[in-house]
């Protein structure tokens, strides 16, 4: 069973077993996470317990509406609209799910700047996005992102390979990656 945090808080239910990450609280963001369990807690608050999981979405989880809305626009190809969206989403997140988006943001912006012809930043975001990903896989939020990252790679071998000063590479559609969440999100 997976637990979530109380709507309009940072409280999150205790459940004894479960793993949690406590934030080493700066001025303003976590810095950095330490792992633990519920039993080993103690005396913390709880407001600086977050629920961690290796996917923190149960079965009969649901996903956040702006996480749902930006997948849309990314399976649509709208890569700067699906960016707008997580980077509201990142805006308001101060838990450990914000370096996930910023992820998800970079590899919209990466194949925003790919279609558009910016093979610099296409290349800068596309291994920017990797490493913000990279400590959630093997997957995160419902993402398979060892498909993804798979499927982005694939998209991307053409941008890789090129060498400053070369023929711009085109994208080639059959190859952008889609977003599909494991489970689905509950039908509307």
């Amino acid at each position: 069973m997976s637990t979530t945090p109380v709507a309009g808080s940072r409280r999150a239910a205790y459940n004894p077993g479960e793993r949690w990450c406590i934030a080493s609280r700066g001025n303003a963001l976590p810095d950095s996470f330490a792992f633990v369990t519920a039993s080993e807690i103690g005396a913390l608050p709880r407001r600086d317990a977050i629920p961690m999981s290796e996917d923190s979405l149960s079965e009969n989880a649901t996903y956040p509406p702006l996480y749902l809305q930006g997948i849309a626009y990314f399976n649509d190809c709208e890569f700067f609209e699906s960016h707008e969206v997580w980077e509201e989403l990142w805006a308001d997140c101060t838990g450990p799910d914000r370096k996930f988006y910023q992820g998800l943001i970079q590899a919209a912006v990466a194949l925003h700047h790919f279609g558009n012809g910016n093979l610099r930043g296409a290349k800068k975001l596309y291994f920017g996005s990797r490493g913000y990903l990279e400590p959630y896989r093997p997957r995160h939020m419902g993402l398979d992102l060892d498909r993804f990252f798979a499927e982005l790679e694939r998209c991307f071998a053409d941008v890789l390979s090129c060498e400053e000063g070369s023929p711009l590479p085109e994208i080639v559609g059959d190859l952008i990656p889609e977003i599909h969440l494991d489970p689905p999100p509950p039908a509307e």
